[in-house]
């Protein structure tokens, strides 16, 4: 057994898992005994060209992707919005799909764009002491992004991606039941670039929240060591101040304040009903009774899941800028051997923006004012 046979066969099992494959499913796809498959990922038997020509014709992928080493993180490195019970085989497929989506967007850093980027604070250790600290640096993040402190957040992506970020979708594989990454939302990396995934399907607000939240932690944590549930909240408590600013959720947020008062808020602020209200509970607009009150009435309405009041999708711009400078306007294939990724996974990532025109994406990325 030799490193590269070592290398190799993790590189068959980041390959799997990519695609969200059993072992014995893809041996069957490739024609190669499930026994020898073992041995191959557990590097003790030589990928030979064939086995890894089968390999890849199985999954679409081209032979280059065993050239490319993932990018190098941990579970300290990743950053997860995501129920307390999520699928096994999902949880696998969102920490590759994130490796892989981190690494290609490091190589894409590289593309000849003119963007003028705007430097957001990242916090240090002596910067954040207490929750009001989250807050004053929401508030900084809103003030740096041209936002005054009642403007709503047009667009948050296209925020995060004006300051360099790589914003990429994650979607259930087609063959597979939307179940596989039930509970996912989000994730985010700072290992090579600062990267954030989402997964799709969620409702306009929750997308915009899960996007914020992310942010969050590329801004809090990537200079702190805080213990994962700290981080979770602190995230949470930054999307909600970055979204729903403190001037604002005084003014219109009280005691005497209906679900139609709050359906005026997600109107303009593009914020759910439930982060508003918890918006309000933490600043201590709201009452213990009342904020239990409203929760009440909103699962009574089956609104749990399902809000009334709908927001705009919003889609990202950044990573398809970068890939069409350095591959042209129909870049995935040309992409595809270079990268080391099937294109059907580069497309899913890097949605094509030459034809996109929903109402989530009218701010670009050079737009300098109230984002």
């Amino acid at each position: 057994m030799t490193d590269q046979d070592t290398d190799r066969g993790k590189r068959v099992v980041d390959l799997r898992e990519l695609h969200a494959l059993t072992q014995s499913e893809l041996a069957a796809a490739a024609g190669i005994p499930q026994p020898n498959l073992s041995k191959i990922e557990r590097g003790l038997l030589e990928l030979t060209p064939a086995s890894a020509h089968r390999i890849c014709q199985a999954t679409g992928t081209p032979v280059q992707f065993f050239d490319h080493e993932p990018a190098e993180m941990n579970a300290a490195d990743m950053n997860f919005r995501k129920a307390a019970k999520v699928s096994v085989r999902g949880g696998r497929l969102v920490v590759q799909t994130v490796r892989e989506i981190s690494r290609v967007s490091g190589v894409l850093a590289d593309a000849p764009i003119k963007l003028k980027r705007m430097e957001l604070p990242i916090a240090s250790d002596k910067d954040i002491r207490g929750r009001s600290d989250v807050d004053r640096w929401a508030e900084l993040v809103r003030h740096t992004a041209g936002l005054s402190a009642v403007d709503p957040v047009r667009n948050v992506i296209r925020t995060a991606e004006r300051a360099g970020v790589a914003v990429a979708p994650i979607q259930v594989p087609p063959d597979d039941a939307p179940s596989l990454l039930a509970g996912h939302s989000g994730m985010s990396t700072s290992a090579v670039r600062p990267t954030i995934c989402f997964v799709t399907g969620q409702s306009g607000d929750r997308q915009r929240f899960t996007i914020a939240h992310e942010l969050g932690h590329l801004l809090l944590h990537t200079s702190r060591s805080v213990p994962v549930v700290d981080r979770e909240a602190e995230a949470h408590a930054f999307a909600g101040a970055l979204l729903l600013p403190e001037t604002v959720a005084g003014e219109h947020i009280s005691e005497t304040l209906t679900l139609q008062g709050f359906m005026r808020l997600k109107a303009t602020f593009g914020i759910s009903l439930q982060a508003a209200i918890m918006r309000g509970r933490q600043l201590g607009l709201l009452s213990t009774q009342r904020h239990r009150s409203l929760m009440i009435q909103i699962s009574s309405r089956g609104w749990r899941k399902d809000e009334p009041v709908e927001v705009g999708h919003e889609s990202p711009m950044l990573l398809w800028t970068e890939l069409s400078a350095m591959y042209g306007n129909s870049p995935y294939a040309r992409a595809s051997s270079d990268l080391g990724v099937a294109p059907s996974l580069l497309s899913q990532w890097i949605p094509d923006r030459t034809t996109s025109a929903d109402g989530g994406d009218v701010v670009s990325l050079a737009t300098r004012r109230r984002l």
